[in-house]
């Protein structure tokens, strides 16, 4: 469970290295975190408290049948060896909620939710995608990790929501990992 807070000039500069404007982000289902809990039932503290210098943003993936949301925590500024970067509480292909056409010409999928934000903001800024003069309609999803296997029913839920002769794209790193997924 998320408690949010107001998006600041901090996180402003953050998201810039990337290319992606907040009011993307409001679109895109991030939300800036002030607290988290796991579990308020068993345990009412929370177990973190916004500092400017460990800011964290909720990735909002979905919700189960019962109502519980799908969340992936994201730490920009922490150091991967040290700290955990992400806490999730699922396993999902994300992005699927802004995933709303049946008529895609292409849809991308990322190894990451950044890679998939920044190519959808850049997108989003270019004549050819989004918008009433659109030429393609391009839907972009990401994997939740680079060794995800996309499953059967997956593949084929996304080549449903392509146009007949649309196509599926992987954009994954080019070292064994990204190789295999792809």
């Amino acid at each position: 469970e998320i408690a949010p807070r107001s998006w600041n000039k901090e996180d402003k500069k953050i998201w810039k290295r990337w290319n992606i404007p907040l009011d993307y982000l409001n679109t895109h289902f991030v939300i800036p975190v002030d607290q988290y809990y796991i579990d308020r039932t068993v345990d009412s503290k929370p177990k973190y408290y916004y500092k400017e210098k460990d800011p964290c943003y909720a990735y909002i993936l979905g919700q189960t049948k019962t109502g519980i949301y799908l969340i992936k925590l994201y730490f920009p500024l922490r150091n991967r060896s040290l700290e955990l970067k992400f806490v999730t509480n699922a396993n999902v292909l994300e992005g699927l909620l802004n995933l709303e056409l049946d008529n895609y010409d292409y849809i991308l999928i990322t190894k990451s939710s950044k890679d998939r934000l920044s190519i959808g903001s850049h997108l989003n800024q270019i004549l050819f995608y989004g918008g009433a003069r659109s030429k393609l309609n391009i839907g972009i999803i990401n994997l939740p990790s680079e060794n995800y296997k996309l499953k059967t029913n997956e593949y084929e839920w996304l080549k449903n929501k392509l146009k007949e002769d649309g196509i599926i794209l992987s954009l994954l790193d080019f070292d064994n990992t990204g190789r295999n997924g792809a």
